[in-house]
């Protein structure tokens, strides 16, 4: 499977300042600098103050499940999304273009020896962020999100902040009743 698929769109831009509006009006999710990078949102809220993503899903045939906000100030660490999603959809919102996502394969042997965590969002899976990184191998990298992408939440993956970024990086993701995973066959 791809670690990621980009959709070309034509209205990322709308999607990107509906989604900045409602966060700057009905959240303080810019204001406050939370210790987590994941936020849930209402999703009934954010899909009524968000028409265009609304029509992007329509376009998709996307039945919506979770919300979410990722706000980066510093570099986000490798880690595993919690199962059982596998395939989201990240939509670039703010400062996303001096960043790069990549993913990593890493070996059945030590996929086997990982301790198990508690997330702090209510689930358990793998520690993949205890693992050196000289035991990783690259498998992808995704430079200056401006379309949203489709990816593989469970493949191993981090953010990186590059050089003269401008901070917070801010990124929707979202979850389907009906995942798009034949984006990453």
């Amino acid at each position: 499977m791809r670690a990621y698929h980009e959709l070309a769109y034509n209205n990322t831009y709308q999607i990107s300042s509906q989604v900045l509006e409602y966060l700057s009006t009905k959240t303080s999710l810019l204001v406050d600098k939370l210790e987590t990078p994941w936020n849930f949102l209402d999703r009934n809220l954010v899909l009524e103050s968000c028409p265009a993503l609304q029509d992007f899903f329509k376009l998709y045939k996307l039945i919506p499940r979770d919300i979410s906000v990722t706000i980066c100030y510093k570099n986000l660490s490798l880690h595993y999304d919690a199962p059982p999603i596998i395939a989201k959809i990240n939509f670039p919102v703010m400062n996303t273009l001096n960043s790069v996502n990549r993913w990593y394969t890493i070996t059945d042997e030590d996929y086997a020896s990982l301790p198990w965590i508690d997330d702090g969002l209510g689930h358990t899976h793998e520690n993949v962020a205890v693992l050196p990184k000289e035991k990783l191998t690259l498998f992808a990298e995704y430079y200056g999100m401006k379309n949203p992408i489709v990816f593989h939440s469970r493949i191993p993956h981090e953010v990186v902040l590059l050089e003269n970024t401008t901070s917070p990086r801010v990124v929707l993701s979202c979850t389907f009743h009906n995942e798009p995973i034949h984006y990453l066959k």
